[in-house]
């Protein structure tokens, strides 16, 4: 998955792909971030947030989420909020949302 000059080596299992289109800025039309919403590694990464819901059909994971840096603050969270409503269209009522609060330039091995 690309986004610009922003590369995504390893794709996870995506059920639902939003993206960014900015309108305003030349050349108008230009894809500049991209969320995906998919099956966790465990189902339980579901389930044990929600239990009620059937896993894949009624609960996904936020599986990746790519914006170009040069995107305005705040866009992130619009971007996100926007895709969440659009996925509850489509019948999903729960979505979990991981979030790393330290930047990473690469892996804990050193890899990027």
């Amino acid at each position: 998955m690309a986004v610009g000059k922003i590369t995504v080596k390893i794709r996870p299992a995506v059920r639902f792909a939003y993206g960014l289109i900015d309108t305003a800025a030349p050349p108008a039309g230009q894809l500049v971030g991209v969320l995906t919403l998919g099956i966790p590694t465990q189902a339980a990464v579901l389930t044990s947030v929600f239990r009620e819901l059937t896993p894949y059909a009624d609960s996904l994971e936020m599986n990746r989420l790519v914006l170009r840096d040069e995107v305005p603050a705040n866009a992130e969270t619009w971007f996100q909020a926007r895709a969440f409503r659009l996925a509850a269209a489509r019948g999903i009522r729960g979505i979990v949302a991981h979030s790393d609060p330290e930047l990473r330039l690469s892996l804990a091995d050193g890899t990027s």
